[in-house]
């Protein structure tokens, strides 16, 4: 049995143990809470790590009375299309005069139209879809010392018929980080989510503009 001289030297420390013990618990439970929070964010859509393929921009290129002008020179009156612009790192999905969608690309890594083969180059001017591939297997050397890397195309390849420029065309990406940069070889690079929502309408034949 505890002395009435000992106790009350003892209940203080048992207080400060309690004390310390609840301010430990709230700590690592706020901690909890907060990596559950982080990780319920980077579940959603456009949580970290992860790039929208939609901008928010409501510009939009080309103009109203541009894209009117392209419809009509172009018979793309009802028509799904796709309008590229090099220097926004845009590409714009239509149907006729209506603007369906816009997602962010790369482009060549060098500015200007394509003059010669390797100049690293996105031609410009009016092209067709030539034909879609499945290119989930391709894999790609970016020539960076790290050797071929797979799912560099994404799921499709969208190979436009540019005349006699080769080995253009439209595609997925394993980088999504490279987005709204000029780092490819010549083709449009995209995000894999937006790739699949054009895939699902571009048929051979449609009409593909780059503009500088």
């Amino acid at each position: 049995m505890l002395s009435a001289r000992r106790r009350p030297r003892l209940l203080p420390k048992l207080l400060i143990a309690a004390l310390i013990i609840l301010i430990l618990a709230t700590g690592g439970y706020l901690l909890w809470q907060r990596r559950l929070a982080a990780f319920e964010a980077a579940q959603e859509p456009g949580g970290p790590g992860e790039v929208p393929p939609v901008l928010v921009s409501q510009e939009g290129v080309p103009d109203p009375g541009e894209a009117v002008a392209l419809v009509a020179a172009n018979d793309l009156e009802g028509k799904f299309w796709l309008y590229i612009r090099k220097d926004r790192f845009e590409l714009s999905a239509w149907n006729g005069n209506v603007r369906t969608a816009l997602y962010t690309v790369a482009v060549g890594e060098n500015p200007g139209d394509k003059e010669r083969v390797g100049d690293r180059r996105t031609p410009e001017g009016v092209f067709r879809v030539e034909s879609i591939h499945d290119s989930r297997a391709w894999v790609h050397d970016f020539d960076d010392g790290k050797g071929p890397v797979e799912g560099a195309y994404g799921p499709f390849f969208i190979r436009l018929d540019t005349g006699r420029w080769k080995g253009i065309g439209i595609h997925g990406t394993h980088d999504p980080s490279s987005l709204g940069t000029r780092t490819t070889e010549g083709c449009i690079r995209l995000d894999n989510k937006a790739l699949l929502e054009i895939v699902d309408k571009a048929v051979p034949g449609t009409v593909v503009i780059i503009e500088p």
